[in-house]
């Protein structure tokens, strides 16, 4: 695991971009990092990568938010959830969050650390913080690709 340093949101956003090509269809990436970390302008970057070039935000409200994103003439749904305010089992379960995951959606989440008890050994983990200036951000992935 050797930790990426981004200077800009730019920065972070090509991170991603480069990162996504080499996430498999189907897997989950729990993401890790304080209010402002840069989650989003992640999640952005590996949705640009996966060929999706529409607006992105943060499904703050909606929880989750779908997107048919295309590679390699694939399409790879991609689900991106917001999970700030699942307090329990309950919570997530009515996101659809395991139907998503049974289906084999691509899944995004940001505020994985409020889910812990779903949070499987098969998920990737990357952790968002904050380095450095203003903008500088540490990126680590703590796992090996493929998942």
């Amino acid at each position: 695991m050797i930790p990426y340093i981004s200077g800009s949101e730019q920065d972070t956003e090509m991170y991603g971009r480069r990162l996504a090509p080499r996430l498999p269809a189907g897997c989950v990436l729990a993401l890790y990092g304080d209010l402002g970390s840069g989650k989003t302008v992640l999640t952005r970057g590996l949705l640009r990568g996966l060929g999706y070039l529409g607006p992105v935000v943060s499904p703050t409200f909606s929880i989750v938010h779908e997107y048919p994103a295309g590679r390699d003439g694939i399409t790879v749904n991609t689900a991106h959830f917001d999970l700030y305010r699942i307090r329990n089992e309950q919570d997530l379960e009515s996101t659809g969050f395991y139907d998503y995951l049974t289906q084999g959606w691509t899944l995004i989440l940001e505020w994985s650390d409020r889910i812990p008890w779903a949070i499987e050994e098969s998920f990737l983990r990357l952790t968002i913080g904050r380095s450095g200036e203003e903008n500088g951000r540490t990126l680590c992935l703590e796992e090996d690709l493929p998942c």
